[in-house]
């Protein structure tokens, strides 16, 4: 249901935020290193540090408000 928000908001954000796709099943030990316990589970990285956590699905204005925020 989140994917396509998120592809709306990678070619929104093109060339400034990059997008990727984990699955916590073939990946346990990055899950727990983020504490994902919920799925889906959006992290937002800066400079390699998570700053951010948006978990559960939300609208694109939400998502595009918490990425503004790490971009601007």
């Amino acid at each position: 249901m989140v994917a396509p928000v998120v592809e709306e908001l990678s070619d929104d954000y093109d060339g400034k935020v990059k997008f990727v796709k984990l699955n916590t099943d073939e990946n346990p030990v990055v899950a727990g290193k983020y504490g994902i316990r919920s799925i889906p589970t959006l992290l937002i990285f800066k400079d390699g540090e998570a700053v951010g956590q948006v978990i559960g699905f939300r609208p694109k204005s939400d998502l595009a408000k918490h990425l503004d925020e790490v971009v601007s």
